[in-house]
């Protein structure tokens, strides 16, 4: 029997053919009941199946002139499919039907981020820089318009909470800032072995651990200066104070990871060091060297302690930040295996296939990492609105990198650089 949650569910399995068949029914049946169209537009929409999702938007509309939902929907259906003016036609239909619509910054925002300078727009959502020009509002006109009753202008504006229309914003917001981060791409051997399930730390003996004891005395100390400058590093705003800290830390952690070379995760924590160190200029590449010297650390830390969902998100985030989206998507699949909660590593991999061309799979990961954590859109608009108020529109003209048509062979990456390394301080004498 056709029903909505037969659709989705039939959908949510991967049987789209199906999926489609239940909505076709739904709405042969019920062609008064402007919800079947409704849900039959947003599993269109789910497939960028848009001229189709217009259609059965308008029939909704049809069978209740009054509804503003398929208003919202058929717009946002329409500024996808390309159909400019048309879109624009319906947003100021959904305002005349209902002017504190939500929904409706958001598709004007959707809009200039496909074809204009959404500087303004991003201002109102409190993205960017502030600026002079941001009118002063009385909190009375605030809460009229809260109240729906005042000027919808005077309230600024909220990100949308619909993922049909928010996926769509995050493919554009990446689509400008990520070929920036990351412009080309390369193939490469994986730094950790194929067989992760199956893999074992090194273990030692008894004796060995007891010939080492004077070590781990020596080095503890110094590894927890090591851990606490670079938790210090966290909260430091000035960017040369703050890579002065880390600095400091990478030094303490190398010292005493070479005084005792099994302190307990001194390699992983030496990695998250050189991982923010390697970061540049926001908008731009990280530094290669940096990268490479963080994977070494985290091999030689799944080499020593094993593998764990951490330390395969920044082996995952290290090759995506390399230009190797397919040895990423791999390692961040593997984390999200052994632990589903990780935000950050869904929206990585959702990057990855956009650097890919897999749109619609790009969509679904970011959507689904943005719905456990929004801090995440907000930080990426906040940054590409900051990049935009810094450099103009112009600066994001740089199109997706794409694979060499003919890869070289890279040279195995070395455990540990030592091109322009910094030399460790010596261990004290008599610590």
């Amino acid at each position: 029997m056709a029903s909505i949650e037969a659709g989705w569910r039939a959908y949510a399995k991967g049987d789209v053919e199906k999926a489609d068949k239940l909505f076709a029914e739904l709405v042969s049946e019920s062609k008064q009941n402007p919800h079947p169209y409704v849900q039959r537009g947003l599993f269109q929409l789910r497939l960028d199946r848009f001229a189709d999702a217009d259609e059965s938007f308008q029939s909704a509309r049809q069978c209740n002139p009054k509804n503003a939902a398929p208003v919202f929907f058929q717009a946002l259906a329409k500024e996808l499919n390309g159909e400019a003016q048309a879109a624009r036609d319906t947003v100021d239909e959904l305002r005349a039907l209902s002017p504190h619509h939500q929904g409706i910054s958001s598709l004007e925002l959707l809009r200039e981020l496909r074809t204009g300078d959404p500087s303004q727009r991003l201002s109102k959502f409190g993205f960017g820089p502030p600026t002079k020009d941001d009118p002063k509002v009385s909190l009375l006109h605030r809460l009229s318009a809260g109240l729906g009753v005042g000027d919808p202008s005077w309230l600024p504006s909220d990100l949308t909470s619909s993922d049909y229309l928010l996926g769509p914003i995050l493919i554009e917001i990446e689509r400008k800032l990520h070929p920036l981060e990351v412009p080309k791409l390369e193939e490469h051997a994986p730094p950790l072995p194929e067989d992760l399930d199956s893999f074992k730390p090194e273990k030692r003996s008894f004796r060995e651990e007891f010939s080492q004891l004077k070590n781990i005395y020596r080095a503890g100390p110094i590894l927890k200066k090591g851990k606490s400058a670079f938790e210090r590093s966290y909260d430091i705003q000035d960017r040369e104070k703050q890579t002065a800290t880390l600095k400091k830390a990478a030094l303490y952690l190398r010292l005493a990871r070479k005084i005792n070379p099994y302190a307990f995760r001194v390699s992983y924590h030496l990695g998250e060091t050189y991982i923010f160190l390697a970061r540049n200029e926001p908008g731009t590449p990280y530094s290669r060297f940096r990268l490479l010297q963080a994977q070494g650390c985290f091999v030689e830390s799944a080499q020593k302690e094993g593998i764990n969902p951490y330390l395969l998100f920044y082996v995952a985030y290290i090759q995506h930040l390399l230009g190797r989206p397919k040895l990423a998507i791999l390692y961040y699949r593997e984390a999200t295996k052994r632990f589903e909660k990780l935000p950050e590593a869904h929206y990585g991999e959702g990057q990855c296939e956009l650097l890919l061309g897999n749109k619609q799979k790009a969509k679904e990961l970011m959507l689904k990492a943005v719905n456990s954590d929004l801090a995440l859109a907000r930080e990426r608009l906040d940054l590409f609105a900051n990049l935009l108020a810094k450099h103009g529109i112009e600066h994001f003209d740089q199109p997706f990198p794409s694979y060499p048509e003919e890869p070289k062979d890279c040279p195995e990456d070395p455990t540990e650089p030592t091109e322009t390394q910094e030399e460790p301080p010596q261990a004290p004498a008599n610590h």
